[in-house]
């Protein structure tokens, strides 16, 4: 009875070559529909992050703007938002009751996702009165670009200035 058992299970050892092929064809087309779903996820998060930089950074510049009497940050914008300043914009890197305002962003600039070299980096143009008339460039040297006379700050890259 014992052989008959034996004989009767454990005929087929192994897959043939058809089955292993249906599955490898099956898990292919299951690869080929789940990797682009993980690829959007991707583009959405560096998204959401961006957005998330630009609102802290544009919030930190306006309130340097209210305690500086309506006046935004000059070219040393990154002194200006991560020291202490006072009320003509003068910094150091000690509060005293002189230097009472910020540090207005504490861990320095962020890093702009979608650009690859010196993504912290800040363009400044001190001339321009509109940033309408800034053309985003990420191959420029810079993630950020900021208008001194009107206080606008945007990511330097022409898909995602306009966040």
């Amino acid at each position: 009875m014992t052989r008959y058992l034996k004989e009767k299970f454990f005929q087929n050892d192994g897959f043939t070559l058809i089955e292993l092929l249906m599955v490898v064809i099956i898990l292919g087309i299951l690869a080929a529909v789940a990797i682009p779903q993980f690829s959007s996820s991707s583009t959405d998060a560096k998204i959401a992050a961006l957005k998330s930089n630009l609102a802290s950074i544009r919030g930190a510049i306006e309130l340097y703007s209210v305690q500086h009497s309506d006046s935004y940050p000059s070219a040393s914008i990154v002194d200006e938002m991560t020291k202490y300043t006072d009320v003509d914009g003068t910094t150091s890197t000690t509060k005293t009751t002189a230097y009472k305002y910020g540090p207005y962003i504490k861990n320095g600039f962020p890093d702009n996702p979608f650009v690859t070299a010196n993504a912290d980096t800040i363009l400044i143009d001190s001339s321009t009165a509109t940033i309408g008339t800034v053309t985003a460039d990420p191959n420029s040297g810079g993630g950020w670009l900021y208008v001194v006379t009107t206080g606008e700050f945007i990511a330097n890259h022409p898909d995602y200035d306009d966040l």
